[in-house]
Order: C-alpha cells, then sequence, then structure tokens
C-alpha cells in the first residue's frame, strides 16, 4: 500500500461523492423521500461503525475466509436466480 498511501481514502471519498450527487438528482426528479433516505443513511453509518468494531475483533485470516466465503455465496446466488429458459416475461429495459 506504499505506493498508494491515501487509496482507501480516495475510494470513500469517490463512494460519498457519486452517492451525494445521485441523492441531489433523484430530489430533483421527485423521487427521493427524505425520510427514507435519512434512515437509511442512519443505518448505513451505524452498520459501517459496528462493521469496523466487529472486523477490528476478528484475526486477519479468518476475515479472509469469510469475504471469500460471502463473495462465493452471492456469486452462487446470482447463478442461481437467473432466468430460466422457458421464461417468457418481457423485461424493463
Amino acid at each position: 500500500m506504499a505506493i498508494f498511501p491515501f487509496f482507501r481514502e480516495i475510494s470513500f471519498a469517490a463512494c460519498l461523492i457519486s452517492g451525494i450527487l445521485g441523492s441531489v438528482n433523484y430530489y430533483k426528479r421527485g423521487n427521493l423521500d427524505l425520510k427514507t433516505a435519512g434512515v437509511l443513511s442512519a443505518g448505513s453509518f451505524v452498520g459501517a461503525l459496528a462493521g469496523v468494531k466487529i472486523n477490528l475483533l476478528i484475526p486477519a485470516d479468518t476475515m479472509k475466509i469469510i469475504l471469500y466465503l460471502v463473495v462465493l455465496l452471492s456469486g452462487i446466488s446470482i447463478l442461481l436466480r437467473k432466468d430460466k429458459p422457458g421464461n417468457t416475461e418481457k423485461k424493463a429495459v
């Protein structure tokens, strides 16, 4: 990480900026309920803080295994949810 010392900060800033810009655009078009957005934002903030605290309690090797399992199970879930060949419903583009 010595090559990119601020990689995490830049990544966080990119997520924050894209979230803010997206929220502003949704709000301008009337597609954003501020109360719901506030509740979701507060929950995300608290969840992120709790996740960091829990992550610090788990050894790095165990955390890697957990992460690999979550990614693997997510991929399997996506593959199982794909449309079946006989499905003729049209989806919105």
